[in-house]
């Protein structure tokens, strides 16, 4: 997360260095979008946009996802880069434990492709040749959309256990967690 003070500073900064003024409702939409990025990523877009930007009269000022592009995580790329994380979690993970990527809108698109586990029994290169550009698809329309999916992707000792009647507080009391899976670190890790 970036301090608001920061992007504010950050984005009169751009303002001035491409004459162009945004209205006060417009630049609060910028503070709230942008100040959900880590500030070091934030500090590096907003450098690689002064750099690289180039305004025309239909687009004076760069747009958020302009900055989002800039850090890598514009939905195609994000996408794209996806694949590798889920896979490498489903190894790592497994069946029995259930998940928490942080993305609404990944878990949308696994419980499409059948849940958590579906997705690990499904995990081979036969499997991922078939449905690969369907899945990146799906999620960056998921992105686009704002649809989202559940808090977390049932494994299979949560799935026995929500059928034995006992809900997600009771197994969390149990010491039965999803596993965090920090799914924007990844995907920083993997593109860069």
């Amino acid at each position: 997360m970036t301090d608001k003070k920061i992007v504010l500073d950050t984005l009169g900064t751009i303002q001035k260095y491409f004459g162009k003024v945004l209205v006060d409702e417009v630049l609060e939409i910028y503070i709230e979008r942008l100040a959900k990025l880590d500030e070091k990523d934030f500090k590096a877009a907003s450098v690689r946009i002064m750099d690289g930007f180039s305004p025309t009269s239909t687009n004076p000022f760069p747009l958020i996802k302009d900055f989002l592009e800039a850090v890598g995580l514009d939905g195609r790329s994000r996408a794209v880069n996806i694949v590798s994380v889920v896979r490498q979690k489903l190894e790592e993970v497994g069946q029995y434990q259930s998940v928490d990527f942080g993305d609404s809108a990944l878990h949308s698109v696994i419980q499409r492709y059948g849940g958590w586990v579906e997705m690990v029994l499904n995990n081979t290169d036969q499997w991922w040749s078939l449905h690969e550009r369907n899945f990146i698809s799906a999620y960056e329309s998921a992105l686009k959309s704002g649809f989202g999916g559940p808090k977390r992707l049932k494994g299979l000792h949560e799935i026995d256990n929500s059928q034995a009647g006992f809900t997600p507080d009771i197994l969390e009391a149990k010491g039965i967690k999803p596993r965090i899976c920090g799914f924007d670190d990844e995907v920083k890790r993997i593109s860069e």
